[in-house]
């Protein structure tokens, strides 16, 4: 049981210790650097890899070594000497219109529509009522401000005092800029302001019945939008778009949108408002929203750059290393080294691709797509692919019919569910997926081949982005720069190849590299295919809300913080796939935050927590051995449903000609 007394006292101690533990990481650094560079060069001493004199050796050799040599040493300078980035945190808004939003990284004031949503809970109104403030804590969060809240009338909240006022200078400036309409209204002495004309109200049903392509409402602050004009220039891909359509996405509004869109674009396409009582803020839903108003209030999307420029010097030596090892050494057993070095760079440098399609380094969509697309020479992956198929899998994950991350039929299947059915229509390839002999034939064994399947799986991502480039199904950015990126790097991959002394050595080079990378298609698809899959359409009730339906299909890999730079970020799943913008380096706090309010709202075991999450647990957390066994057995059972299944059933064989021959039915 937690105590108070001793809660202080641990404060005290991590206080009293950062110095120390600072010092002291620094020194266990050094001395394991220090011990790495000793067993290197006694390792390749003795596999007789470097023992070539420097004037024999090639210039090509040379000044790959000196580079691999120069990473090692930015890296250590980084690891030993870069400080984190620290963000000084702000005052949560007092006046209950304007509420913390993120723009290019950094959290802005911004003002509110200010709704009437009512609540499930009478006793505590929450959400876009603004019945409390923006520091209001009525559960009591322990990740929120410390400090205690006046309770001040509804008329009163209106009056900040200077103690409430935000520190940071911008944040001023925009706190005024939020409030203009309300000065402007207030300047002619509490005069009426110019008479506007009434927002037409509409209904939660009225609002789903545009839920199609050529014809799409969204509702964002409870505010109605038609966007369809907008749907193929929306530069996030069609797929999130017209799977939201019809829908209440404030929350994934939020998330995926920077602040100057609420006040540059969506007034074009505001069409209404929701009736009164029509929208429901859920207890949970309100407590996750104040997470991200914490995480705005602490600065944490702000990125750290100093983690990327270490990123920078890691991909640097890994790269340059595997090629020296590669290029510069005669000896296979440094050729098949070099080979890994390289897969381990692509399975890193996909991480960085990551976030940059997330817009989560510089928060800039445009910056982070054209460095993206730049870096295709490097990974020979599409990024506006890449774009277009993982906002799509964002919105809908784990649907049947829409998420093209589980849509591998006629290979893979992840649940019966994919073939309960003769047939689905597959929403994001625009084509008809079913089973035929084939494919009861794959799918009955693929637990038995999904890992091997897994090392050549790269080659399939490099097949859809050129074929998403050539069509261009979808809209994209920068579609030339990335044709010539995926030119160069076939041209570099191929030539350092081709480069081994036997063709047997250039294939096996291919292999293994290409072998080495598929981890990172294990980790891709490990946080989601042990977890809930659906049919149909989320986000129509308090069961299947956003929030809800994240945590039902997304779980993390536990793992210590040392090795978190080897899980590129996909440790943290259920945080990214709440807030994806948040930076990488900064997942691991929301994590905390994102564990106290699942144990608020669904505690293990607890009656609802058992009827909402089918694993009878909110927050799975898994290891990475044991989230590899449960996704494991997830393929074999629906390997054996398959294996089990006779003609006619589970949809296999069923073919309208042949049921006309037979003259069924």
């Amino acid at each position: 049981r937690k105590s108070p007394v001793m809660d202080s006292f641990v404060r005290q101690r991590i206080a009293a210790t950062a110095t120390v533990g600072r010092g002291t990481f620094r020194f266990w650094l050094v001395l394991c650097l220090a011990a790495c560079v000793a067993v290197a060069a006694r390792y390749l001493g003795t596999l007789n890899l470097g023992r070539v004199r420097l004037q024999d050796e090639p210039l090509h050799a040379l000044l790959l070594r000196l580079g691999t040599t120069v990473a090692a040493l930015a890296l250590a300078g980084q690891l030993l000497f870069a400080e984190r980035l620290k963000c000084k945190p702000v005052a949560l808004p007092a006046d209950p219109t304007v509420t913390l939003r993120e723009d290019n990284g950094v959290s802005c004031l911004a003002p509110v529509h200010i709704g009437r949503a009512k609540t499930a809970e009478p006793l505590i109104l929450e959400g876009t009522s603004r019945a409390f403030t923006n520091a209001s804590n009525p559960r009591g969060l322990s990740f929120m401000p410390a400090t205690p809240e006046p309770e001040a009338s509804v008329d009163d909240r209106g009056a900040a005092s200077d103690a409430d006022a935000p520190s940071d200078p911008k944040l001023i400036v925009l706190e005024a800029e939020a409030a203009c309409t309300r000065n402007q209204a207030e300047a002619a002495g509490g005069a009426a302001p110019p008479a506007k004309r009434a927002l037409k109200q509409y209904t939660l049903a009225e609002v789903a019945t545009h839920c199609h392509r050529d014809d799409a409402w969204v509702i964002i602050d409870e505010r109605v939008y038609d966007v369809t004009r907008f749907i193929d220039k929306h530069p996030g891909g069609v797929g999130p778009m017209v799977n939201l359509a019809g829908k209440d996405c404030t929350d994934v509004f939020a998330n995926y949108h920077a602040a100057r869109i609420y006040r540059t674009m969506l007034p074009a396409f505001l069409i209404g408002e929701m009736a009164p009582g029509e929208i429901v803020v859920w207890p949970h839903v309100a407590d996750f929203r104040r997470i991200r108003q914490e995480l705005l209030r602490r600065g944490l999307f702000e990125t750290d750059m100093g983690f990327y420029r270490k990123m920078l010097a890691w991909h640097a030596l890994l790269w340059l290393g595997g090629l020296y090892l590669s290029l510069g050494l005669q000896s296979c057993t440094a050729h098949m080294l070099g080979a890994s070095l390289i897969g381990i760079f692509w399975q890193q440098l996909a991480g960085i691709g990551h976030d940059l399609g997330h817009s989560g380094v510089t928060h800039n969509f445009y910056k982070d797509h054209l460095i993206g697309s730049l870096l295709s020479c490097m990974m020979g992956l599409s990024v506006g692919w890449w774009k277009s198929d993982h906002n799509t899998h964002h919105v809908v994950c784990n649907a049947i019919e829409h998420d093209p991350n589980i849509q591998l039929m006629p290979v893979l299947s992840i649940t019966p569910k994919c073939f309960r059915k003769a047939r689905f229509w597959d929403s994001y390839h625009k084509k008809w997926v079913g089973m035929d002999d084939v494919a009861h034939l794959l799918v009955s064994y693929q637990h038995l081949f999904f890992y091997p399947l897994m090392a050549l799986a790269r080659w399939n991502l490099y097949v859809q982005g050129l074929i998403y480039l050539i069509t261009k199904p979808d809209c994209t950015h920068y579609r030339r720069t990335e044709l010539a990126g995926i030119c160069l790097y076939f041209a570099w991959v191929f030539a350092v190849a081709l480069s081994m002394p036997s063709w047997a050595q250039a294939v096996v080079w291919i292999f293994v590299s290409h072998g080495v990378a598929g981890i990172l298609h294990v980790q891709i698809v490990l946080s989601h295919w042990s977890m809930h899959s659906y049919e149909g359409r989320a986000y129509t009730d308090a069961d299947d809300e956003w929030y809800i339906t994240t945590m039902r299909t997304t779980m993390n890999v536990k793992t210590p913080p040392l090795l978190d730079f080897m899980h590129i970020g996909l440790q943290f799943q259920v945080e990214h796939h709440l807030f994806p913008r948040l930076p990488r380096h900064n997942l691991r706090i929301a994590r905390e935050m994102v564990k106290e309010v699942v144990q608020k709202h669904f505690p293990a075991g607890s009656p609802e927590c058992k009827r909402l999450f089918p694993l009878g647990v909110a927050y799975h957390e898994p290891g990475f051995f044991e989230g590899n066994l449960e996704m494991w057995r997830v393929l074999q059972d629906a390997a054996y449903a398959a294996r089990s299944a006779k003609k006619g059933e589970h949809g296999f064989w069923e073919c309208a000609l042949w049921e006309g021959m037979n003259c069924a039915g």
